[in-house]
């Protein structure tokens, strides 16, 4: 038998997956994918394996169960008692926007919340510029009515940057004519990298929301709770350029708990994916310094979301395999991000060319136990080439 190399190319996706299929789904971005037949790897080779390419769609959610970050801890004050409505923000692929539309989507579903957030915001009235009378704000923005919602529409909502106008000593005259307040505004500080957050009513978010702290970047010391609220706009109902009175906006921007432990906002907590194969290489070391996982690459996503990215290497990466003497019956492998949490592309097609390959032996012999050995012509002594 000739000892020869050999390179062997896998077509790894997570398309078709179900009971019938050679590609199986274990858990949420992990599968196992059955190989008929089954090649062999012989003794004498040393296989290294290394990902060749990538393709997927960047579907991966970004708030989901295994982030641990779905849930909001709403609270308002109807005038006699605080009442919760608990949000929970179900499983996508989500930007800041998003988020705001998520939460008001969640929050109409209360009709007695809708109806005090809807007073709210016509309480709130502003002298336009070169007026003579205030002018209330629409009510409430409703996320599902576009021109109530969206920059683009004929009367957008009011901005943070706009609301948080109407609140400084010395208030800025704007027109709200048939312009609306969302529920919950979101606004990115470029300056300090920071999420910032005004609500609607005399309302608030309270410890153990996990949306707040894990994904805004929030601090738990500036969430409220039973006995600390947040700061409510004071009145301003003697203003003659704003009226808004008690309890028409509630604010946290640095001013409830302590904002120099608030971090960066992790909206997009799946910048890179990692390749993982646990059945073909042996562990290795995660960020923090860990062995575990079995990467064998990190690829960038530059693709937004919705669209789809092609990636190919352009040196391959080579990690041992240890798989020599042994036959191959299938490849397990899954996908994570940056912080090696495995993610979910709800459905989206992963399609990964790994390459599997050994040389030819040099150098030495093959052992002896091996079947390459045991039925080479040249190497196989019989007992009579010894008689004289």
């Amino acid at each position: 038998m000739v000892e020869q190399g050999r390179t062997i190319s896998f077509q790894l996706s997570t398309g078709g997956v179900d009971k019938l299929s050679n590609v199986s789904e274990t858990e949420v971005g992990h599968f196992v994918q059955q190989l008929n037949p089954a090649p062999y790897v012989p003794f004498y080779a040393q296989p290294k394996v290394a990902l060749y390419s990538l393709s997927f769609a960047n579907t991966f959610t970004n708030i989901d169960s295994i982030f641990k970050n779905q849930t909001l801890d709403y609270w308002y004050y109807n005038g006699a008692a605080w009442v919760n409505v608990p949000v929970t923000i179900p499983a996508g692929n989500y930007n800041r926007t998003d988020i705001e539309i998520a939460i008001a989507t969640q929050l109409k579903t209360n009709p007695a919340l809708w109806t005090h957030l809807d007073a709210a915001a016509k309480d709130v009235e502003v002298l336009p510029t070169g007026g003579a009378a205030l002018v209330k704000c629409a009510g409430v923005a409703d996320a599902g009515v576009a021109d109530q919602w969206f920059p683009a529409a004929d009367n957008p909502p009011l901005t943070f940057l706009e609301l948080q106008s109407l609140v400084a000593t010395t208030p800025v005259k704007i027109d709200v004519d048939k312009r609306y307040i969302k529920p919950v505004t979101i606004r990115h500080n470029p300056q300090t990298n920071r999420i910032e957050l005004i609500l609607l009513g005399n309302a608030e978010i309270r410890e153990g929301s996990t949306l707040a702290t894990v994904t805004l970047g929030l601090d738990a010391s500036q969430m409220a709770s039973a006995t600390d609220h947040w700061t409510q706009v004071k009145d301003k109902s003697t203003g003659t350029e704003v009226k808004m009175p008690d309890g028409s906006l509630s604010m946290v921007n640095g001013a409830h708990g302590d904002a120099t432990k608030q971090k960066a906002a992790e909206i997009d907590n799946v910048r890179q994916l990692g390749v993982h194969l646990p059945s073909l290489i042996a562990s290795s070391y995660d960020r923090n310094g860990e062995e575990k996982g079995a990467q064998v690459a990190s690829v960038p996503i530059r693709a937004a979301p919705g669209d789809s990215e092609a990636w190919e290497v352009s040196s391959p990466l080579w990690m041992p395999c240890p798989v020599a003497g042994s036959y191959i019956e299938n490849i397990e492998w899954f996908i994570t991000n940056e912080r090696g949490q495995k993610v979910d592309c709800q459905g989206g097609h992963i399609e990964a060319t790994v390459v599997l390959m050994w040389g030819n032996p040099t150098g030495k012999d093959a052992p002896p136990s091996s079947l390459a050995a045991r039925t080479d012509i040249t190497r196989v002594v019989q007992p009579w080439a010894r008689m004289r």
